[in-house]
């Protein structure tokens, strides 16, 4: 797991000033010390085992898509007001969210069902149809899929808080940042639950969902009120490029 940002959100190196006196071993090796520091310390406070750690600690599955579905209700014709027998159209839409061991992301806002989707989630598939290189599936729908980079929460995202928050508790919150072409980028705001008992960490709930002007330098909130959470659903194969690499 990662609780830094590993790249920037166009997956490149993150641009970091270093002096020939920097050990940049050494700082690695550091992050991996507390890394490990802080799991010991939570096998001794909160999970007491490790089963119990692997099943309740806070992680990113990445044998999958996270997916959000939104219904919402457009007039069918032009009217002033809804009367009960007017006509309406149910609309449904998708966000599809997948992490990959690296820290990086792709997100994706398409009214494509999942089963056109899923598959074609990989960073081939993004870099191939980036433009809309065919007219149909998957370009139509692969070209609006953004580049983004993931990070965990830490006990360093806490150090400003009034109230004294436990380890276990700084884990849990997911921050996602996207690069929206042009002029925007956005940030999406996320805490890994358990829904039923099928597996663990298997829903993302909202927390906040923001947008960065960069050429005014001003954050925009939008609404989470008709935004649904996340479901993780497990996808058996992507393309043919990750199988291949895979063997």
């Amino acid at each position: 797991m990662h609780y830094d940002f590993r790249t920037n959100v166009n997956w490149k190196a993150l641009a970091e000033e270093h002096t020939l006196l920097d050990d940049l071993a050494g700082e690695a090796r550091r992050r991996e010390e507390e890394a490990h520091a802080t799991t010991i310390a939570l096998l001794n406070t909160t999970y007491r085992t490790w089963q119990r750690m692997f099943r309740r600690r806070p992680r990113i599955r990445f044998n999958g898509c996270y997916i959000s579905t939104i219904n919402y209700i457009r007039a069918g014709q032009q009217t002033n007001s809804l009367a009960w027998n007017s006509p309406v159209h149910i609309v449904t839409y998708y966000r599809y969210l997948r992490l990959f061991r690296d820290g990086t992301a792709i997100t994706l806002c398409t009214v494509e069902e999942p089963s056109n989707v899923v598959h074609h989630m990989t960073k081939d598939a993004l870099a191939l149809h980036k433009g809309g290189a065919m007219a149909h599936l998957p370009s139509s729908t692969m070209q609006h899929a953004l580049r983004a980079r993931w990070r965990l929460s830490s006990a360093a995202d806490f150090v400003d808080e009034d109230k004294e928050v436990s380890l276990a508790d700084t884990e849990g919150n997911l921050f996602i940042e996207s690069d929206g072409g042009g002029n925007y980028l956005y940030r999406m705001e996320l805490a890994l639950r358990t829904a039923g008992k099928s597996g663990s960490n298997n829903k993302l709930a909202w927390r906040g969902f923001y947008s960065y002007n960069k050429s005014a330098a001003v954050w925009d909130e939008f609404t989470l009120k008709d935004i649904k959470p996340f479901f993780f659903s497990r996808v058996k194969s992507y393309g043919f490029s990750e199988l291949q690499s895979s063997q």
